[in-house]
């Protein structure tokens, strides 16, 4: 799907149970089920380096699978209490939420949204706060994922990105595991281990690196414009090179050419 300024943010609108990128989806949350399996993962984050290197879209696509695929009663909470985007991509109101929440002025079930998924729940951002940070004490955010686990199979967390704020950082202490999605032709290495090594820093359960790439940096292979791949971020792993590199070592007959998976197109505007 074209992703350009008049698009529908809306998830129902871009959402396309044929499209490659479900098809990825369908094969990370897989191998994230199968180490939950170890590991009992329920909450997973969803962050990013920077901004705009599709974390949300991720995050979306992957709690949709989670409910749609697998008949698990899902929860996709907004954490980013700086830029919002879930309730509009799942046209539900965004107060009140998670921030009235953190205040003590709501309980989760009165926060809660329908979605058009059954079995999914949205968990919106709440109001605006001047200092959302704030808002991240650790004994609230334990209580409230606590609570959520009461009521859910699977908790899916759209973060903010890690350089900007330390909320993601914050965040990551509270839940089972964490992915980290990075944009290919855009995210920097530098960048990308920097992000890495924050997680690391406060211990974070780094589970994977979702590759993200919406513009056409890998055309030639079949023909779609978005890449994701997954792998299990062992302790001391750095998160794989900008595809643009691993594309020219390829080209010019290098000796560390990844193994191909398949790239395929963005589904809605990337958070």
């Amino acid at each position: 799907m074209a992703n350009n300024q008049n698009e529908d943010r809306s998830i129902y609108v871009n959402f396309d149970p044929s499209a490659p990128e479900v098809t990825e989806f369908r094969r990370i949350f897989t191998r994230v089920a199968r180490r939950a399996q170890e590991e009992k993962l329920r909450t997973i984050l969803f962050t990013s380096s920077e901004q705009g290197e599709g974390k949300t879209t991720s995050a979306s696509l992957f709690a949709i699978v989670a409910c749609q695929y697998h008949g698990l009663r899902t929860c996709l909470v907004d954490a980013d209490l700086h830029r919002p985007r879930i309730g509009e991509m799942f046209e539900v109101p965004r107060e009140p939420g998670l921030a009235e929440i953190l205040k003590d002025n709501y309980s989760i079930e009165t926060t809660l949204k329908p979605s058009r998924y059954e079995n999914l729940k949205i968990l919106t951002a709440g109001g605006k706060h001047p200092f959302p940070s704030e808002l991240l004490l650790p004994d609230r955010l334990a209580t409230t994922f606590g609570k959520l686990k009461l009521l859910f199979d699977v908790i899916v967390v759209d973060a903010p990105p890690l350089l900007p704020v330390s909320d993601s950082a914050v965040l990551s202490r509270e839940v089972d595991g964490v992915v980290l999605v990075v944009r290919a032709g855009r995210t920097q290495k530098d960048v990308a281990v920097r992000a890495k090594r924050i997680l690391d820093d406060v211990g974070s359960n780094v589970i994977g690196v979702v590759v993200n790439n919406m513009e056409d940096v890998l055309p030639y292979y079949y023909g779609h414009s978005y890449y994701q791949d997954s792998y299990h971020a062992e302790e001391g792993d750095e998160p794989k090179r900008p595809r643009s590199e691993q594309t020219k070592g390829r080209r010019d007959g290098g000796s560390d050419s990844p193994r191909p998976t398949p790239r395929t197109r963005a589904a809605g505007s990337s958070g």
